[in-house]
């Protein structure tokens, strides 16, 4: 699912961190592989969607950089008024 190696060390040490905070009510499991197996999946999903949300916000602060160092400028009172023209 994680294919960075550092992202997987860092969902192995969050399912560990959530193993310990959890050990308390899985005393009575009598086998612990099928917690560790969703709970590893469900961090991993987390950790994906993060890093996707991340990125996403990152390519669209630099885009928005971008436009400001060009010297463009937007003028949004123009585009709502051309919008509503258009539809």
């Amino acid at each position: 699912m994680v294919c960075d190696p550092h992202q997987a060390e860092d969902v192995t040490q969050a399912v560990f961190a959530a193993l310990a905070r959890s050990a308390e009510g899985l005393k009575e499991r009598p086998v612990l592989s099928g917690w560790l197996h969703r709970t590893a999946q469900n961090i991993a999903a987390q950790t994906i969607r993060t890093d996707v949300r991340r990125r996403a916000r990152e390519q669209e602060a630099s885009a928005m950089n971008e436009l400001h160092e060009s010297g463009a400028t937007w003028d949004i009172s123009r585009r709502i008024s051309i919008s509503r023209w258009a539809s």
